[in-house]
């Protein structure tokens, strides 16, 4: 029995739904693994189940990852007082940042399910 191509809509069945989330989630995992050792990357994924509960995988882990973001994307400056203009301000300055990272989120994704309709 071979593979079928299933239709990108919302499984209705809970049952169903949650053992497509539980395989699809060890393979998202496992081609995050792969894209970390092919190209050295630092990379963190969190997602929650059906039914709320939260799954998460990071290399070299999670919160590595996370401080790291943090660190990066967070405040320049020390100071505790901020300013709606200043947070606009950063808010503006990282839009490029963000929509970049988004694009490539999209781009990732979609090879994902390309690999998996593809089996």
């Amino acid at each position: 029995m071979g593979r079928r191509k299933i239709k990108m809509e919302m499984v209705q069945d809970m049952n169903t739904r949650q053992v497509t989330f539980s395989k699809r989630r060890t393979g998202l995992f496992k081609k995050a693994s792969e894209l970390a050792t092919l190209c050295n990357a630092e990379l963190g994924i969190v997602v929650f189940s059906p039914g709320g509960k939260p799954y998460s995988y990071g290399k070299p882990n999670l919160d590595a990852v996370t401080e790291r973001f943090m660190r990066e994307c967070g405040d320049d400056d020390d100071s505790d007082t901020t300013d709606d203009d200043e947070d606009e301000g950063r808010v503006n300055n990282n839009r490029p940042k963000l929509k970049k990272m988004s694009e490539r989120l999209d781009l990732l994704n979609h090879k994902i399910e390309a690999s998996m309709n593809s089996r």
